[in-house]
């Protein structure tokens, strides 16, 4: 008579990153016998989980021992993240766990403050300063703001967005008002990413703008995101792209794309004289 045998219990993680929304995992148990198995999952906190879940069929296998597997749809944030989801086989010899957890080195973030637009200034009496985080991880990160050293409590930092490389990325950004701007008030982005060890403040006022230099004849590109303001009221998405320090404006193209595809629905405005900021 065959002798039992308990199982042996693999993980079962793709390749890549996902596109979708969730990803698949799965767990692999081989060399069993007799043929009877049941799979369970839990999640981070433990409790069962069982979206997407599917078990396969025990298959007989040449040494006369079963292999069967089982497999979950797990939200890919979460599985980007970090978050672990524990597999257990229970056989009538032994009961397996193994957990599945996406290990990845943490990655420093790069971090840009965006001076706001003169025209939103001038016209609107405010206007916006960005500070765009990215190719971090894990996903958890912290922004902070302060206005010359002081803790700012009205910023609006948006959800961290996957890159599609494993990394992620994220906007913060604060409304200031021409009178702050003129007077050369300093505003302070801070980042701090723990699983990186991670810590770096960004300063910008209308002094610092000016008086950083950029070679003649260097063109400056700096892409603006929209606003919270504007998505949120007028439920659209206006980017923004600001080209400076221009010798001159002939021969000037603007080409938008999504992805590899060119945008045509763009506009550009008439290009002025800087004199100041």
């Amino acid at each position: 008579s065959a002798v039992p045998s308990a199982p042996s219990l693999f993980p079962l993680i793709s390749c890549g990153t996902s596109q979708e929304q969730t990803t698949t995992i799965g767990c692999l148990a081989k060399n069993f016998l007799p043929d009877s198995i049941e799979f369970t999952w839990v999640d981070k906190g433990n409790n069962n989980y069982s979206d997407g879940l599917k078990k396969y069929n025990s298959v007989l296998q040449n040494g006369g021992t079963y292999t069967a597997s089982s497999q979950i749809k797990v939200p890919t944030d979460k599985w980007e993240n970090s978050d672990p989801y524990k597999c257990t086989a229970k056989h009538t010899e032994n009961t397996k766990s193994v957990v599945l957890q996406l290990s990845k080195v943490a990655m420093k973030p790069t971090v840009t403050i965006h001076p706001p637009i003169k025209e939103d200034i001038d016209l609107n009496g405010n206007a916006t300063i960005a500070c765009i985080i990215s190719g971090f991880y894990p996903k958890n990160i912290a922004v902070s703001w302060m206005k010359n050293q002081e803790l700012i409590h009205d910023s609006v930092t948006e959800e961290a967005v996957s890159n599609g490389n494993g990394s992620f990325t994220v906007v913060s950004f604060i409304v200031v008002s021409k009178k702050d701007w003129d007077t050369d008030v300093t505003f302070s982005c801070v980042v701090k990413h723990a699983a990186s060890d991670f810590q770096e403040m960004k300063n910008l006022s209308k002094s610092i703008v000016c008086d950083f230099q950029i070679p003649a004849g260097e063109i400056k590109v700096t892409a603006v995101p929209p606003s919270f303001e504007t998505i949120y009221f007028q439920n659209t998405a206006p980017l923004t792209c600001i080209i400076s320090n221009m010798n001159t404006k002939d021969g000037l193209e603007v080409i938008w794309y999504s992805n590899t595809e060119k945008i045509t629905n763009t506009k550009i405005e008439d290009p002025e004289y800087d004199t100041s900021l």
